[in-house]
């Protein structure tokens, strides 16, 4: 009887490892990478975002939404790599999470305080909800 015991919390310690994973940092070389796809886009040379565009801004949302950290670093880092390329259309940018249905509130604007962005409580309850039903994201919000 112990022993069954031992097992099911082990199990129960494996499950729980696997569902709530620790946040990493987020990654300031690989989040313009993976917006690459989206400069013609955002150069206004097409009218909307490819399907690797939004695939990339999915992954760029995913990584930058497990804390105010994290937030505020993806801010940063857009707003940095926005500067590096000429004629960044700032309308299609803000416009790009919505066409691509991406739940990230930062916008890539040149004047974006990014120290002001939060996750709210409201988000956080809805990320918990989301992270036990096995997926999603979260949004983000300057305050």
């Amino acid at each position: 009887m112990a022993k069954t015991t031992v097992h099911c919390y082990v199990w129960l310690i494996v499950a729980i490892a696997l569902i709530v994973r620790p946040s990493k940092a987020f990654d300031c070389i690989g989040a313009p990478q993976e917006l690459i796809p989206c400069l013609s886009y955002l150069q206004a040379a097409d009218p909307t975002p490819s399907i690797e565009c939004c695939s990339g801004a999915q992954d760029v949302a995913n990584s930058a939404n497990s804390s105010k950290d994290d937030l505020q670093s993806a801010c940063q880092c857009l707003k940095s790599a926005a500067q590096t390329y000429p004629d960044i259309n700032y309308d299609n940018a803000k416009q790009l999470p919505a066409l691509c249905n991406v739940n990230l509130n930062i916008t890539i604007d040149p004047n974006i305080d990014c120290t002001k962005l939060q996750v709210t409580s409201e988000n956080l309850e809805e990320k918990s909800a989301k992270i036990f039903s096995f997926g999603g994201d979260i949004s983000m919000h300057a305050v």
